[in-house]
């Protein structure tokens, strides 16, 4: 029997018979774990929420299946559940890590990052929401180490999503030259946001593209739901 202690968030929750939950974490020192847990009197349902930021004290078997003795919140959401953008980005981000990163690949820079994430998310106000996910997706794909190259130039106009560089010719796999223009402006410009309208919509699912060459990434179950509430942004 190992006792495991470690923060962690919330991706999935599934109730397999009742007060009884299986949830799947992100976490700080094992990745991405999966873990039984008995909802009891001294815990509240409000602890086991998606995607909640916790401490959790884990006992694991000698077959390695996990039972949570503890679960503590390190942070109490204020706007994420009760902000139905918030939430749908909230939800978006947990899908792209439980479809990107890899069950036992630990990062601790990259758990941090994505804990302070979804602080920043939970304190950011409706101007600083639209592109949120694609800032968020922008450094997720840089910590990942899977940043394309920096070669835009006149003579390499477009980009191609399999290479993940410019390139001088088009072909099934490259972008348009102006989706490439705004590729390049968004990820490599010191301050893309500053003089540059995006077009939201359009380097969503490009950079969800480039995510299915590069990370195996699926089809996203929140997409339609993220769409939606883009396009609220401009009633």
């Amino acid at each position: 029997m190992k006792f495991i202690q470690t923060n962690a968030i919330i991706l999935q929750k599934t109730q397999v018979r009742d007060f009884k939950y299986i949830l799947k974490f992100y976490s700080e020192s094992l990745g991405l774990i999966s873990a039984d847990i008995e909802v009891q009197q001294y815990l509240q349902p409000a602890h086991i929420q998606i995607p909640n930021i916790c401490y959790i004290h884990i006992i694991q078997n000698k077959y390695k299946k996990n039972t949570i003795k503890e679960i503590k919140p390190l942070y109490i959401y204020q706007t994420i559940f009760s902000n139905y953008q918030k939430n749908i980005i909230a939800q978006f981000i947990t899908e792209i890590i439980i479809k990107t990163i890899k069950d036992e690949y630990t990062d601790p820079k990259l758990f941090k990052w994505i804990q302070e994430s979804l602080v920043l998310l939970d304190q950011s106000d409706h101007v600083t929401l639209e592109i949120f996910h694609l800032n968020f997706l922008k450094k997720y794909i840089e910590l990942s180490g899977l940043m394309p190259l920096n070669n835009y130039s006149a003579s390499n106009p477009y980009f191609n999503l399999v290479d993940g560089r410019y390139t001088s010719t088009p072909s099934n796999h490259t972008l348009s030259a102006e989706d490439s223009k705004n590729l390049h402006v968004f990820l490599f410009s010191n301050n893309p946001n500053a003089n540059h309208t995006f077009p939201v919509l359009n380097l969503t699912h490009i950079l969800i593209d480039y995510m299915k060459y590069h990370y195996g990434l699926q089809e996203l179950q929140t997409l339609v739901f993220l769409k939606e509430s883009i396009l609220e942004f401009k009633l």
